[in-house]
């Protein structure tokens, strides 16, 4: 098979990570891999999708236009020169809908992958404002839930104006985004997102479930257990890194020589950004790591502690944290509760209840077996439900299934 990979960016997050593990995966099994991103390519058989530009229009999909007409011409270009078998598509928050659009009238079988919610949230995080998880299986009242997030002054503005119309107009986008994808095979990553999309209308026969995995065999499951805690991911509001340092706060004051580390890049979001950072004696910022230095931060922690607030599709961090034989705390958001397994491989705590993050923190600093034994159980469960050579054989296998239901 020829497969054409499109996505916003090369490097980024957990998204990328797993791009990169299933194009570098498909080439030893005779299949030609192509990548393309809206960001300069920077790697070899890499190309870039020129698109439009607009700073009123955010960084959300349903503020841009469905169809951008500099994506779609590179996207037409580019599928006329590789002539791909399949286009897996992955985010598209930069390039919209276009590429998807150009691959229909190119007759080539699309694959989409799900890594948030943006099919069905104009915030793609599923955050209402006030940070509650939205509970709604309609688009009625999203215009200004999304619009008090946006970059711009003038549509956070109208965001405080009562006015049914704009309502009606972001129902008839998120709407108009679905009608596109009804016939598209989407992966979700997880069961929590699979009922997401189930919840606000999409089709459960084009909903495939194929959990991300992890080549167990690069990452070493040694510990040299240090009394440190470590906080990984984008430092943004959604990712609840205040839960953290609270928790930190708390523990700090029975165990002094406790540490608290936090690796990340910077969120790109003024409205989800940290201007600073909160001073604590025993909290150590290390910046944004390579993933290397990260795995083996993994390695030293006590604990990896993750504390979205957002429902998570799926977790790159706990799911490399619990390879690495470290026990992961985090609160029970989304997909978590389908990784982590409370009080085997560590803990599940209610969102927002620093308290009991705090107890569980403590818990590994009074008995380092107790880490030592659920890093064990951890890396056991990755082994056994998330290994990469599984997720790459039934993307593979899905396709096959997909070029053919195209060819008939």
């Amino acid at each position: 098979m020829k497969i054409l990979y499109l996505n916003d960016f090369l490097t980024r997050g957990g998204a990328e990570l797993v791009l990169n593990s299933l194009g570098k995966r498909m080439k030893p099994r005779g299949h030609d891999v192509y990548f393309a991103f809206a960001e300069p390519a920077r790697i070899h058989s890499a190309f870039r999708i020129e698109r439009s530009r607009n700073p009123l229009l955010g960084r959300s999909i349903v503020y841009t236009n469905v169809s951008d007409h500099a994506a779609y011409d590179g996207t037409r270009n580019l599928l006329d020169l590789v002539k791909p078998d399949l286009v897996h598509l992955n985010n598209l928050v930069l390039l919209g809908l276009a590429p998807l659009l150009a691959a229909r009238e190119k007759k080539v079988p699309c694959v989409l992958t799900l890594h948030d919610y943006w099919p069905v949230c104009p915030r793609r995080n599923l955050l209402l404002s006030t940070g509650a998880q939205c509970q709604m299986n309609t688009w009625n009242k999203c215009f200004r839930c999304a619009a008090a997030a946006h970059p711009s002054d003038l549509v956070r503005t109208l965001a405080r104006v009562p006015f049914p119309p704009l309502d009606m107009v972001l129902k008839g986008r998120l709407g108009e985004i679905r009608d596109t994808l009804r016939n598209i095979t989407i992966v979700c990553p997880s069961r929590f997102s699979m009922d997401i999309l189930s919840r606000f209308g999409y089709s459960s026969a084009r909903l495939h479930l194929i959990p991300h995995g992890i080549d167990i065999t690069e990452v070493k499951g040694c510990r040299n257990l240090s009394p440190s805690f470590l906080w990984a991911g984008r430092l943004a509001r959604p990712k609840g890194l205040e839960f953290f340092i609270e928790a930190a706060r708390v523990v700090s004051r029975t165990v002094p020589d406790a540490k608290f580390c936090i690796c990340g890049q910077k969120a790109y979001e003024a409205m989800y950004g940290y201007d600073e950072l909160p001073s604590l004696d025993q909290l150590e910022f290390l910046g944004e790591l390579s993933h290397d230095e990260t795995l083996r931060r993994y390695c030293e922690a006590l604990a990896v502690v993750v504390t979205s607030i957002e429902p998570e599709t799926f977790s790159m961090v706990a799911l490399e944290a619990m390879a690495c034989s470290t026990p992961v705390v985090s609160f029970d958001s989304g997909a978590l509760k389908e990784i982590v397994v409370d009080g085997e491989t560590g803990f599940l705590v209610p969102r927002g209840d620093c308290a009991l993050l705090a107890q569980r923190l403590m818990a590994f600093l009074e008995d380092r077996r107790l880490g030592i034994e659920m890093g064990r159980r951890a890396r056991e469960r990755v082994e056994r439900f998330f290994s990469l050579e599984t997720m790459v054989s039934r993307y593979e296998m899905l396709y096959k299934e997909v070029i053919h239901q195209t060819t008939v």
